[in-house]
């Protein structure tokens, strides 16, 4: 029995010492237990800087843009330039003469354009209009939308916007999710969508019946957008239109 009761004793003797051994165990410093603590609050304060930074960039997008806006606000109206009478005379004169192909006739139209309208319109129009006679009929969407559809960061960050860009907008206001909605379009609804969304009845250079047969959907939208540009500082000249329609249509 005492050997029972012995072995009791120790169990309890140990129990006893190791509760001992926690509550005289050193606590430790107020330091020790937040350098152990969670970073709960350090991931907190974290983010709500990030969010302060954010705002901040924000705002000072916000600020430069509405600075540019002023900026331009303020400078004088450039002076549009004449076109040449010779280089209207050479285009009537070749438009007249154009080959009957379709392509072939949107590429001659391509370049009878670029020819007269270097120097009245944007850079990045003018270099399309070259590209469209050096690509194939494949690559034409690819080389229009980058004179006009931007790179998506201008559109995210409402940044200021590129001459070929500012064109396309002016003749339909929301021609960013106009383009979009085109690329996925069943091909026999584009122009359709693109009448109703940019209300470009009476736009004074193709119908939508006209506009349907064109063998690229983006060639109407290039045509569309050089007409506005042009009629927006000018009187659009009938060998204008003329080369206009048959870079839309091949006709």
């Amino acid at each position: 029995m005492h050997g029972r009761y012995g072995i009791l004793i120790a169990a309890l003797a140990l129990g006893a010492c190791s509760l001992l051994g926690k509550e005289d165990a050193p606590k430790p410093s107020k330091s020790e237990q937040e350098q152990r603590a969670p970073a709960k609050a350090e991931s907190k304060v974290t983010k709500a800087e990030a969010e302060a930074a954010m705002a901040e960039a924000k705002a000072a997008v916000a600020e430069a843009k509405a600075a540019v806006d002023e900026a331009k606000a303020a400078e004088p109206e450039p002076i549009y330039p004449a076109l040449d009478p010779k280089r209207l005379e050479t285009i009537r004169a070749a438009l007249e003469a154009a080959p009957p192909d379709p392509d072939d006739r949107v590429r001659f139209a391509a370049r009878a354009i670029e020819e007269l309208e270097r120097g009245r319109l944007p850079k990045s129009v003018l270099d399309a209009l070259h590209a469209l006679d050096l690509v194939s009929p494949d690559q034409t969407a690819a080389v229009i939308c980058k004179a006009i559809c931007g790179d998506g960061a201008d559109r995210v960050l409402n940044l200021v916007r590129s001459p070929g860009e500012r064109a396309w907008l002016d003749v339909c206001e929301d021609g960013d999710k106009v383009l979009e909605a085109l690329a996925s379009a069943a091909p026999d609804q584009r122009m359709r969508l693109l009448w109703e969304a940019c209300k470009l009845d009476g736009n004074g250079l193709l119908s939508q019946e006209e506009a349907s047969s064109a063998k690229s959907f983006m060639l109407p939208v290039l045509a569309l957008t050089i007409h506005g540009y042009i009629k927006a500082r000018a009187e659009v000249h009938p060998v204008e239109r003329q080369a206009l329609h048959t870079l839309a249509t091949g006709k």
